[in-house]
């Protein structure tokens, strides 16, 4: 699940994105062939990717709404983890 969240921002950061709600990276996952339930998004950025995910808030009425980016150093540890 790491590797599938971090594919997934890696590729929204490389195609100039922007931020992504939980949702819409488990919708961008299945685009890519990675699916990822929403509900894990959150649980696993929260868990194990703080280091590698900045995470904004985004206040709309009385809901706060997650979005997420690859953070830099997360970038670096995609690319030489995973694609080198």
């Amino acid at each position: 699940q790491e590797f599938k969240i971090l594919a997934i921002l890696w590729d929204a950061s490389e195609r100039n994105m922007g931020t992504l709600s939980a949702k819409g990276v488990s919708d961008r996952g299945v685009l890519l062939g990675l699916a990822i339930r929403h509900e894990n998004v959150r649980k696993v950025i929260r868990m194990r990717l703080g280091k590698y995910v900045e995470t904004l808030t985004e206040q709309i009425g009385n809901n706060r709404i997650y979005r997420y980016k690859i953070s830099p150093s997360g970038g670096e540890y995609f690319v030489s983890k995973y694609l080198k």
